[in-house]
């Protein structure tokens, strides 16, 4: 019993704790009914994955969101199986959103262990959603340093205001015997003139000499703990910058095959290696093969890369030059062993009707990644994004990516004024 109730209280700590990010990313990821609407949102479930799978897709926001809200209204309503129904089409056609997940795990939350053991479930697959979902882990990330930053400075502001406060009596004792010492009372106001960080210090010397020892040492851990929160700013104003940024967003939802119902525009001003890798597989994913076969040949100068020989690849099957994709598809196997690579080798062979060298590397791309060919074949199709498979940036290089474009320093100006 004893351990049921811990996992109860998980549970339920961990379904509360989500509370204000599900406003949040909600929030972001929400458009208006109307524009959810023009994005061709029906019931039909299976119409909407083959569309996301035409696009070369991976997720549909809009359309996940627009059936979360109505499960929400439905699940307010005391219609549980019929919210249920909702959240599940929602995680269906976007795997990668959490907030499915988590709304999932609130429906099916009870004390029954069937139950409570769906929900954990549930639970987990939202964890497993928000690492591999860039911005909602980019964001947690974010808000959880926001949350750690204000916390630390209100816990040391209110034990600095109490330790001053249960020495007040003495210091104004001091005063009504000289008043000269109330000329100590100007030092926190001269010092809150070079900043906050030095206005308190200012505002602990007139009690400094009333401290005992060990309160002093306290209070210089205090102290030391708020510099280290200061020092903390420029890493929190990395994510904020970051997630302001439309270029990196674009780049982010490219490469994530995520659709919010907007066109993924990359300035053509950006000669970032990520930003026109990006900006290729978004017109390969168009049909603009020739603009895409342009970039990833721009690429090729800079470094050989597996992935783009992939990429560039596709963009020839897409003109219906196979032998010429061939030959890349071989240089991309040449530089690593990839599983899209031979997977789009497979599906040529078959094309041509050679099954047998058809069939070696299919049981090649198995050998690389079985997961990522499952998906492959559970996706295919004629057209160009579906037919052939493309590789995109991984979830650490958005990482290096964002910390890249918004580095700490350039927060050195807000830290110098704190």
């Amino acid at each position: 019993m004893d351990k049921k109730l811990i996992l109860l209280a998980i549970l339920v700590t961990c379904i509360l704790m989500s509370a204000p990010l599900i406003a949040v990313q909600a929030e972001e990821a929400a458009v208006p009914s109307g524009d959810v609407e023009r994005t061709g949102l029906r019931e039909d479930i299976d119409g909407l994955l083959e569309r996301r799978a035409e696009l070369g897709l991976k997720n549909l926001e809009p359309q996940s969101v627009f059936l979360i809200k109505k499960g929400e209204q439905a699940y307010k309503q005391k219609r549980e199986k019929e919210a249920i129904k909702l959240f599940e089409q929602a995680r269906e056609l976007s795997p990668d959103l959490p907030l499915s997940y988590l709304y999932l795990a609130k429906a099916h939350f009870s004390l029954s262990p069937k139950k409570l053991y769906k929900a954990s479930g549930y639970l987990l697959g939202a964890w497993r959603a928000l690492l591999n979902n860039f911005w909602w882990s980019f964001q947690t990330a974010g808000m959880f340093i926001l949350s750690l930053f204000i916390s630390l400075h209100v816990s040391v502001i209110i034990f600095l205001v109490v330790l001053m406060t249960s020495k007040l009596s003495l210091y104004v004792h001091d005063i009504i015997e000289d008043k000269r010492k109330i000329l100590l009372l100007i030092a926190p106001v001269l010092f809150a003139l070079f900043g906050p960080i030095f206005g308190v210090i200012g505002f602990i010397l007139p009690f400094w000499v009333y401290l005992k020892e060990k309160e002093k040492i306290v209070l210089y851990s205090a102290v030391g703990i708020s510099f280290i929160i200061i020092l903390m700013f420029p890493v929190f104003s990395s994510f904020t910058g970051a997630s302001q940024d439309r270029t990196l967003r674009s780049v982010i939802k490219i490469n994530e095959g995520i659709f919010t119902g907007e066109s993924q525009e990359i300035s053509t001003t950006r000669d970032d290696y990520e930003a026109l890798f990006s900006r290729a597989l978004e017109l390969k994913r168009r049909g603009r093969y020739d603009e895409a076969i342009s970039i990833y040949n721009e690429l090729l100068k800079i470094k050989s890369d597996a992935r783009v020989y992939n990429n560039l690849a596709n963009c020839y099957v897409g003109l219906g030059r196979y032998d010429t994709a061939s030959g890349y598809y071989n240089q991309a196997l040449e530089s690593a062993e990839m599983a899209s690579a031979s997977y789009n080798l497979s599906q040529l062979y078959r094309e041509v009707f050679d099954f047998s060298d058809a069939e070696e590397y299919y049981d090649r791309a198995v050998r690389a990644d079985a997961r990522k060919v499952a998906l492959y074949s559970s996706i295919k199709g004629m057209s160009v994004n579906r037919f052939v498979m493309d590789e995109t940036l991984e979830n650490r290089e958005l990482w290096s990516l964002a910390f890249k474009w918004y580095p700490y320093y350039s927060s050195s100006v807000s830290l110098g004024r704190m």
